[in-house]
C-alpha cells in the first residue's frame, strides 16, 4: 500500500485510521510517501514523541536505553508540533529550538504558528538559511552546514540507508548539526560521547536492534544500494476519524507543487522564478456555486483566514472541492487551516 496524504487541509487522522485497519488483517504492507527526505531515517532513531531509536516505543525500550544513556525520558510521550506550539503560544516553553524547521511554512495551521514564536520567550534557530520563522522571532541564529558539506546517512523510503560523503567545505561559520548539538551540550555542562558520524552510528547500534546491521563495513560495501534495516514497524495506533457534514460551499484541497515559495528556492538565482503565482482551481461543475468568472480575481475564506488568487477552471478538481497549492507566493494555504480539524471548508467569492 503507498501510505500518504492528498490534501494537506485535512488531518492525517484518517490515513492512519484505514491503515490500521488494514495493518489488523496482517497481511498489509505500507510504502509511506513523505514529504522530507529522510524522515524515515529520523523515525528509525526515534525522533518523534513516544519513540525510541529502532522502530520501537520508548516505553518498551527503556530498560535497554537506561544501560547507555545517563538519562531517559521519565515519560514514555511528549510534544508533537501542535502540542509544542501551543505550550510556547502560552508561555509554557522558555527555549523554542527550530531545527531545520520553519513553522510559518511547515505548519498546517499559520496562525498558530505564529502565536507560538511570538510566545516562546527564547527562539533558536539552527538552519541554512534565515527562513520567515526565523526572521520574525529567532533571538540567535546557528548556521548549519548542508547535506553536502558533512558525512552522514541517508534513509530512503524503503528503509535503505546510504552513506553521504562530504563533497565541499561549508561557508564561514557552518557547522554539521551534529556538532551544534555536541557544543552546545557541552557549554550546558554535558557530554554526549561522540565525536564523529561513526561514533553516532556506533551509538546508535548499540541503542537499537534494528541498526546492528548499519556497521562501517556494511555501508562501504553497499554505497549505492544501500544497507537495508530490516526489523518491526512501528506500531500503528488506532484512529477515530470523524468527518462531519461540510457547512460552507466547498471544502479545501491543499496540495504541493514541485516549485513554490520555500526558502531554499528563493536563495537559488537559477530557480526562483519557477514557484508559480497562487491560483484557486476548481472544477467547472463547481462555477454555479461561485459568483464569479475565470480568470478573475476571488477571495478564499475560511473560519481561520483567507487569501486572494485568480479562479482557474480545473478538470482534475472534485466538484465539490477548491484546491490551492501549499506555499504559493503571497497566498499560503496553511492561512486557511486551522490544526487539528479533520476538514477545512471554505467559500469562494469575487473581489
Amino acid at each position: 500500500m503507498v501510505l500518504g496524504r492528498g490534501s494537506l487541509a485535512e488531518t492525517a487522522d484518517s490515513v492512519a485510521a484505514a491503515a490500521a485497519m488494514l495493518a489488523e488483517r496482517g497481511s498489509a504492507r505500507f510504502l509511506p510517501v513523505l514529504r522530507r527526505g529522510n524522515v524515515n531515517g529520523a523515525l528509525d532513531a526515534g525522533l518523534a514523541p513516544g519513540l525510541a531509536p529502532g522502530r520501537s516505543l520508548l516505553s518498551d525500550a527503556a530498560e535497554r536505553l537506561a544501560r547507555i544513556w545517563p538519562r531517559v525520558p521519565a515519560r514514555p510521550g511528549g510534544l508533537d508540533a501542535r502540542a509544542a506550539l501551543k505550550a510556547a503560544s502560552v508561555g509554557e516553553i522558555d527555549v523554542l529550538v527550530l531545527l531545520g524547521a520553519d513553522p510559518l511554512n511547515d505548519f498546517t495551521d499559520r496562525a498558530a504558528a505564529g502565536n507560538a514564536l511570538d510566545g516562546a520567550a527564547t527562539v533558536i534557530a539552527v538552519d541554512l538559511f534565515v527562513n520567515d520563522s526565523a526572521a520574525r522571532a529567532a533571538d540567535v541564529v546557528l548556521a548549519a552546514a548542508g547535506p553536502t558539506e558533512t558525512e552522514g546517512t541517508f534513509t530512503n523510503i524503503e528503509g535503505r540507508v546510504s552513506p553521504m560523503a562530504q563533497k565541499v567545505t561549508p561557508p564561514g561559520t557552518a557547522r554539521a548539526d551534529w556538532m551544534i548539538a555536541a557544543d552546545l551540550a557541552r557549554r550546558l555542562g554535558a557530554d554526549l560521547g561522540f565525536a564523529s558520524p561513526g561514533e553516532i552510528r556506533s551509538e546508535m547500534a548499540e541503542a537499537s536492534e534494528l541498526h546492528r546491521a548499519l556497521t562501517e563495513e556494511a555501508l562501504a560495501a553497499s554505497p549505492v544500494s544501500g544497507v537495508v534495516l530490516a526489523g518491526t514497524q512501528i506500531p500503528i495506533p488506532a484512529v477515530e476519524a470523524p468527518f462531519p457534514p461540510g457547512s460552507r460551499e466547498l471544502r479545501l484541497l491543499a496540495t504541493r507543487a514541485m516549485y513554490d515559495d520555500g526558502v531554499m528556492l528563493r536563495h537559488c538565482p537559477s530557480s526562483r522564478g519557477l514557484a508559480r503565482g497562487p491560483e484557486a482551481r476548481v472544477n467547472p461543475a463547481a462555477l454555479f456555486r461561485i459568483d464569479a468568472q475565470p480568470s478573475t480575481t476571488v477571495r478564499v475564506s475560511s473560519a481561520r483566514g483567507h487569501i486572494d488568487a485568480p479562479l482557474v477552471v480545473d478538470e482534475g478538481v472534485p466538484p465539490g472541492a477548491v484546491a490551492v497549492e501549499w506555499l504559493a507566493p503571497g497566498a499560503p494555504a496553511n492561512a486557511l487551516i486551522e490544526a487539528g480539524s479533520p476538514v477545512t471548508e471554505v467559500t469562494v467569492e469575487a473581489r
